[in-house]
């Protein structure tokens, strides 16, 4: 990695390590402009692929550039054109592929079919809505790890988190009418933190103030 990590951004890539180890997933919370970007690419750094990211198309170009910038061993590669399912044709464990998650639904029958060593869906608020078509797109992806990463407050919208967890944490939550029931209805959010507190990572610039 070709940067040195802030003191707390070190913490977050342990973090990821350490859970990639025993965890299907986990969700990088932190507020905007702490580097989720950085912590995830040190992270991917130091695993075999190949890697998905899926995210906003306004994001592609960043993800594109900062890992040329600061992971030169990646090769990344945006999956957009009309060319780019050829892309797929040669992953390495070094290829990491960076798309939309509108073209995630549109070629979902493709890309369900590749063993993708970790998927990382950014600005992952875009799938809190479990109904759509990019929410039950991600839930078909296949990878060893699942990384979400969101810097809105999830813990003001409970619904939302079933829908994330649902891709990044298979059955930890337990069926949609299951989940509204024991935890929105009765609203014991207590009870939902202490069950999600081993797979959210959420710090706020208050927080690290000192490290910035």
């Amino acid at each position: 990695l070709q940067t040195t990590l802030r003191p707390y951004q070190h913490q977050g890539y342990i973090w990821l390590h350490n859970l990639y180890q025993w965890a299907p997933g986990a969700c990088l919370a932190d507020d905007m402009g702490l580097g989720k970007t950085i912590q995830t690419l040190a992270f991917l750094s130091t695993r075999p692929g190949p890697f998905l990211i899926v995210g906003p198309t306004s994001l592609a170009s960043n993800w594109y550039y900062e890992t040329r910038k600061f992971c030169p061993k990646l090769d990344p590669s945006v999956y957009r054109g009309t060319q780019r399912k050829n892309i797929l044709l040669h992953l390495r464990e070094n290829s990491l592929i960076i798309t939309s998650y509108n073209l995630l639904a549109r070629d979902i029958d493709v890309l369900q079919n590749i063993d993708f060593s970790i998927f990382v869906l950014d600005e992952a608020q875009s799938i809190k809505n479990a109904q759509t078509a990019r929410a039950q797109a991600a839930k078909r992806i296949k990878a060893n790890f699942v990384l979400t990463l969101t810097g809105t407050p999830i813990e003001n919208h409970l619904s939302d988190l079933w829908s994330l967890f649902r891709v990044s944490n298979p059955g930890l939550l337990g069926s949609q009418p299951q989940f509204f029931k024991r935890f929105v209805k009765e609203n014991r959010r207590e009870a939902l933190a202490k069950l999600l507190s081993p797979f959210i990572l959420r710090r706020l610039k208050s927080q690290v103030a000192a490290d910035l």
